[in-house]
């Protein structure tokens, strides 16, 4: 509770201040390009990280490439994680979620401007929908996304991946679109009260892009499994870098 007052501390201003144009971008979106709602959307977010004490360890900054019809195809510790990822990218990048985020005020108006996709998870017509949209704007518009494979934030202690569903793979397969791995590990930490740290340390590791020639062979299942041994291997490591996780480890041993 402690963690959630400081922080109403040092964003509560900042927040009441933004928030009439957060209202404005949100019902008026479409009198706005997306290249000026997102500009906005990513510096309320960096001042969101900056306010929380992220530290960015960031590798193959290379892979994060600029170009449209690109999925970001990542593991899911935190409903924190489509925030950190947009503080990275320039190029505008949008995600699905899921429509409970709408829920609420800060976050449902900020993903409303910034084009996200909500997605019923109860509602399997409206799932496939939102996924045809996805291929829709990927291959029209050249949009950009990112999508967690496992569908839910990883909820044990260890945060082990969940396996990745292969139907979130046919988006970008449909629309012959790059998908490029991301490993995230660390961003359960911000927002949970269990943790106090001067900073809390958030991994993150783009792997090369799996272009649509590298893949158009395989399986949805096939690619699934691939891209989920990747990231399952990297966040393997990344535990190591996170003292609870260390402590958890020899425990398990």
């Amino acid at each position: 509770m402690f963690k959630y007052l400081v922080l109403i501390l040092k964003l509560g201003l900042f927040i009441l201040f933004n928030y009439p144009k957060i209202l404005r971008y949100s019902r008026k979106k479409d009198k706005y390009p997306l290249s000026v709602r997102y500009e906005y959307g990513r510096k309320l977010i960096k001042r969101i990280d900056k306010a929380l004490k992220v530290d960015f360890h960031i590798c193959g900054k290379e892979n994060m490439i600029d170009e449209g019809n690109v999925v970001f195809l990542g593991n899911h510790q935190s409903n924190f994680d489509p925030l950190l990822l947009i503080d990275l990218f320039e190029t505008p990048t949008t995600f699905v979620s899921k429509i409970e985020t709408l829920n609420f005020p800060f976050v449902g108006r900020v993903a409303t401007f910034l084009d996200v996709l909500f997605m019923d998870r109860n509602d399997l017509r409206q799932s496939l929908n939102i996924m045809k949209e996805v291929a829709k704007r990927l291959k029209e518009d050249q949009a950009r996304f990112v999508i967690f494979p496992e569908g839910t934030r990883s909820k044990d202690d260890l945060k082990t991946i969940a396996e990745f569903k292969p139907g979130a793979f046919k988006a970008p397969m449909k629309a012959e679109a790059t998908i490029v791995p991301v490993a995230i590990f660390g961003s359960y930490k911000p927002l949970n009260t269990k943790y106090h740290q001067k900073k809390y340390r958030v991994d993150i590791h783009f792997f090369e892009p799996i272009r649509y020639e590298d893949y158009k062979d395989l399986s949805t299942y096939d690619l699934a499994s691939k891209v989920e041994e990747m990231i399952k291997e990297k966040v393997s490591e990344f535990r190591l870098n996170q003292p609870d996780m260390v402590e958890l480890l020899k425990n398990e041993d």
